[in-house]
């Protein structure tokens, strides 16, 4: 499988009517914190369409951090594998390891000492800002899931390969990703390398504290069968799992929809190519729900948003479909009044940006709440 994803603030922004989105793409935001619920979600383009993984830091102690996998993979017309994993980085390496551990794999070991997993080290990116290049070792797709154990071989480590990576530039690189339902411009530097004329290029967040990898390829022999492995990070959620951080995402989803009645939401998850949500989603709707809760005369309209891959019809009937899906949780599970609430669905007609690149795509799959 594949890898790679100041105030916690939830700020659901008021694209198009209320903000143009060249204003929303203007704000900038200089850091991710390393917490318990931080959510990184990759986009994947494939023939199907583009399917996303979602990293998810669940645990952050003093020794180790603990990320789980989830993704949806597409394997032909219709048919999708599902993929649940772990993965345990270790402290000391997030300060020191030079080995990125990018590829999650099914049989691979939980555990990976000397590595890290969803970003590079701070030790990395510093001697890249510092002195413009260093070395950063991968092990190919294909051989991910030997085992970290030294004692037996073949073992993980046997198959390591050192890139030598250079900055491009001195300066940053302003990177749009929607974080916390806003679309930021994050500051990243860029970085190109080969091994024995394999290419690399990444994406760096400049956060020493967290250093995630926004974007990354690497065209090594047997990373994937069309040569190469492309990987976008496209949303980054957090709220850092306290009743403050909860209280703030509820207050600023109420006020947007009093203001303007319309807020858009990125952070809601469905299954490759479906309208069934993903556990993901159960924060965000329980945001919706108790702002619903606050105000007992609201009524909302739920509208269901696609990119352009696949024909006009079957995204309409999509969007329909997922608009409808928000519904029946919020009625089903967080007790919402069906009356309160209608759906419709618009599929690829209203874009929010581009549809010719990844990230583009991935914000024009969205859900948009409308106080009626």
């Amino acid at each position: 499988m594949h890898t790679l994803t100041p105030s916690p603030r939830f700020a659901l922004t008021i694209l198009g009517a209320l903000m143009p989105f060249a204003a929303a793409r203007a704000q900038a935001a200089t850091t991710v914190p390393l917490c318990p619920s931080l959510r990184v979600v990759t986009a994947i383009a494939r023939a199907e369409g583009d399917y996303e993984s979602i990293k998810t830091v669940t645990a952050v102690g003093a020794a180790d951090v603990t990320i789980a996998y989830s993704a949806q993979v597409p394997k032909g017309p219709g048919v999708f594998r599902s993929f649940q994993m772990r993965r345990t980085v270790l402290r000391r390496d997030l300060e020191d390891a030079r080995f990125y551990a990018h590829y999650f794999h099914t049989r691979g070991s939980v555990t990976i000492p000397g590595s890290t997993a969803i970003g590079v080290s701070r030790a990395v990116l510093r001697a890249l800002k510092n002195g413009g290049s260093t070395e950063l070792d991968i092990v190919p797709g294909g051989s991910a899931g030997a085992p970290s154990d030294t004692t037996t071989h073949p073992n993980l480590y046997d198959y390591l390969v050192t890139y030598r990576l250079s900055r491009i530039g001195t300066g940053t690189v302003p990177v749009t990703v929607v974080v916390n339902d806003t679309v930021v411009a994050l500051p990243a530097i860029r970085v190109r390398g080969d091994y024995m004329g394999d290419k690399a290029e990444l994406t760096i967040l400049d956060n020493e504290d967290n250093p995630l990898t926004l974007g990354y390829r690497f065209d090594t022999g047997g990373e994937a069968t069309d040569g190469g492995l492309d990987l976008q990070v496209v949303k980054i959620a957090y709220d850092c799992k306290t009743p403050a951080a909860q209280a703030d995402r509820v207050t600023l989803l109420e006020r947007t929809l009093r203001e303007g009645r319309r807020a858009v939401v990125y952070d809601l998850y469905f299954d490759f190519n479906s309208a069934d949500l993903r556990h993901e989603s159960d924060s965000t709707l329980n945001v919706i729900a108790e702002v619903l809760r606050r105000n007992p005369d609201w009524k909302l309209s739920i509208e269901g948003h696609t990119d352009a891959v696949a024909s006009d019809k079957y995204n309409l009937e999509l969007s329909g479909r997922r608009a409808a899906a928000v519904k029946t949780a919020l009625v089903g599970t967080f007790r919402i009044a069906e009356g309160r609430l209608t759906t419709a669905g618009y599929g690829e007609s209203r874009p929010q940006d581009r549809n010719d690149t990844i990230e583009g795509r991935a914000r024009n799959r969205r859900v948009e709440l409308v106080r009626q």
